[in-house]
């Protein structure tokens, strides 16, 4: 076998080696492209699976969705029906069966002054609000006849007004019984009230004792009395003024006060002089269906004032804002 041979038979064999390597090496890459290929087909298959799960999922969310919305709709619409329920229940009672005194009344009375002279002027009670209203049960709250457990009252002639308490009770004969009673006048008036009427038509309250009947109707607790047009504030006075408990109110707009806790005058006022040419604060408030005119001479030093009254000094301290 020459060189040659030997070398064409190597290389037949190596060829022939390399053809079965080449094999091998196909089927292998044919398995590992098969293999692939069913992972590829299993890994779909396990995806398109857990998709399904998701929808269903969500199916059955979507389903129980509606239910819950449902749910809470209803909830709402229940609250909103009672609370509709309660308020239309509230404005019945309060339109047409609130018999509460509370607030202002107000009456027309005749006062003969010291010259024989008529005149009429409005009376007023002002009874602080302390009733418990309710539209499920006729509530109400009855007080002692202590005046510091007792709701406040104040009656109310033009700018004067006389602080007190009211009492409300029953009798045995299942009578409304109100009894007054004012500091200024050292006693307690008694009287059966009935309230009638409603909003619409207006509400009356009837105080009777006796041959005695007063009928008030609801109004509010001002008066018709504007400071002058010419009015220029004094800084020096503007603010709250103590006398020994009493306080005087002079505000930057014209207005006066005078408190003492159990009577107060509320007016107007303005500067000028007096008489014999002092200065004087001009002091104006209505009583007994007219307006009162007082003229009051003062002196002002920083924070004292002396106020003269009929002859009389005042001296008082400005209170600390």
């Amino acid at each position: 076998m020459s060189l040659n041979d030997n070398i064409e038979n190597q290389f037949e064999s190596e060829e022939t080696q390399e053809v079965n390597e080449n094999t091998v090496s196909s089927e292998a890459e044919n398995n590992i492209e098969d293999s692939q290929d069913n992972s590829e087909i299993i890994s779909a298959d396990e995806t398109a699976t857990e998709l399904e799960d998701i929808e269903d999922s969500n199916a059955d969310i979507d389903e129980e969705s509606p239910k819950a919305k449902k749910h809470k709709n209803r909830t709402l619409v229940v609250a909103a029906s009672i609370f509709v329920v309660t308020a239309l229940s509230f404005g019945a009672w309060y339109t047409f069966f609130n018999k509460d005194i509370s607030g202002v009344w107000a009456t027309d009375v005749k006062i003969t002054d010291s010259e024989g002279k008529t005149k009429t002027a409005t009376m007023k009670f002002d009874f602080e609000n302390t009733e418990r209203m309710s539209f499920f049960e006729n509530e109400k709250s009855y007080f002692s006849d202590k005046e510091s457990n007792s709701p406040s009252a104040k009656m109310i002639n033009g700018g004067r007004s006389w602080s007190g308490w009211y009492n409300k009770t029953t009798s045995e004969a299942n009578e409304n019984i109100l009894q007054l009673y004012f500091s200024a006048y050292q006693s307690v008036y008694s009287y059966n009230y009935e309230v009638s009427g409603n909003i619409f038509n207006g509400r009356t309250l009837k105080l009777t004792n006796g041959d005695e009947v007063m009928e008030f109707t609801q109004s509010d607790n001002s008066y018709a009395l504007n400071p002058d047009d010419d009015f220029k504030p004094n800084t020096g006075v503007v603010g709250k003024w103590d006398a020994n408990g009493i306080i005087y109110t002079f505000t930057k707009d014209g207005r006066f006060s005078e408190d003492t806790g159990d009577s107060k005058i509320e007016g107007t006022y303005n500067f000028g002089e007096s008489d014999d040419g002092y200065d004087a604060i001009i002091v104006k408030y209505m009583y007994n269906g007219e307006v009162n005119t007082v003229t009051i001479p003062y002196l002002l030093k920083g924070d004292k004032m002396t106020l003269t009254f009929n002859g009389y000094e005042v001296d008082l301290t400005k209170k600390a804002e």
